[in-house]
């Protein structure tokens, strides 16, 4: 079984950061790291933001195996990240551009 401080680490890994910079993003000094590294279990207010921040679930972080954070990304995302990754980067750039774009439209 997986421990909280293991398994909020490998989200942060899965979604291209690390616990410190997510902690020290929703505005908790470092030390907040190291209790968690240590066995500490933030405050239910605490691990809400930290899965908006993450955009997950707090139910994530106490999931008992591996393969049940893996089934978080949809096999969608998993093909779109993929693609993405073997692009090169002029398309990339036309990628992003395009995306951008739609986030816009979402908006108005």
């Amino acid at each position: 079984m997986s421990t909280f401080a293991e398994n909020i680490n490998q989200i942060c890994k899965l979604k291209g950061t690390k616990l410190t910079t997510l902690v020290k993003g929703c505005g908790y000094s470092s030390s907040k790291t190291t209790a968690i590294n240590r066995g500490s279990i933030p405050s239910e207010k605490q691990l809400i933001k930290f899965a908006e921040k993450l955009n997950c679930s707090v139910k994530d972080f106490f999931a008992d195996t591996t393969s049940e954070r893996n089934d978080y990304y949809s096999n969608e995302e998993k093909l779109l990240v993929e693609g993405y990754r073997n692009m090169p980067n002029s398309h990339k750039h036309k990628l992003l551009a395009y995306f951008y774009e739609l986030l816009e439209l979402e908006k108005e």
